[in-house]
């Protein structure tokens, strides 16, 4: 298994956000820091299967009897089928960071490449409590982003967050590092977030 190293909750919400350098301006262009990112960054399809939950009153057998109910109180399954991203954090192994809850209960997890190309992938490690995971393909000339130092990050840098919202396609939208070293916010064990506005909508 992979170890799962502790990002930030809140970093990775926006799991491909990127610092600019401080020479870039939004004024001019982010044009070639998303070309040097995109590539980096994939489309995830996940089918699977939940449970649902069952009523405690369906599961009472007097009270089915006396209201003449016929439902079978066993637990039932549907099928579901959800998507989301992931950035390629080492090209040799086809290693790939997401979320935990675009591959939780999934059945199959097909992974598309910017560069097109599908692959399906098997699940490494994951984290549900920091929502990551790592999820794996076999495939050739990959190109993994390059991690940047979370020490170097000052408030008001710029930062883009490439991704797949609502399933639309890659994305780039601008932001800034908001704040360092939020804390307080009721997530027992984890501490020192980073927070930007970057936009992010489901799938990004």
């Amino acid at each position: 298994m992979l170890p799962l190293m502790r990002f930030s909750a809140l970093l990775m919400a926006s799991l491909f956000a990127v610092t600019l350098p401080a020479s870039a301006s939004p004024q001019n262009t982010i044009a070639p820091i998303a070309r040097q990112v995109i590539p980096t960054v994939v489309t995830i399809s996940v089918r699977g299967q939940v449970q649902e939950d069952i009523d405690p009153l369906l599961s009472n057998p007097t009270l089915r009897e006396f209201f003449g109910l016929q439902i079978d109180p066993a637990p039932s399954k549907h099928g579901f089928r959800t998507s989301g991203s992931g950035v390629i954090i080492d090209a040799a192994r086809g290693y790939i960071v997401t979320n935990h809850h675009v591959i939780e209960n999934a059945d199959d997890i097909v992974v598309t490449l910017a560069a097109g190309g599908t692959f399906h992938a098997k699940v490494v490690g994951t984290d549900s409590e920091t929502d990551i995971a790592v999820i794996q393909i076999t495939a050739h000339k990959l190109k993994a982003i390059e991690l940047g130092d979370s020490m170097r990050l000052q408030v008001g840098d710029y930062v883009a967050a490439v991704g797949n919202p609502f399933g639309l396609g890659q994305t780039v939208t601008l932001g800034i590092v908001s704040a360092l070293g939020r804390a307080g916010l009721g997530i027992d064990g984890y501490e020192n977030f980073i927070q930007t506005d970057a936009s992010l909508n489901p799938g990004n």
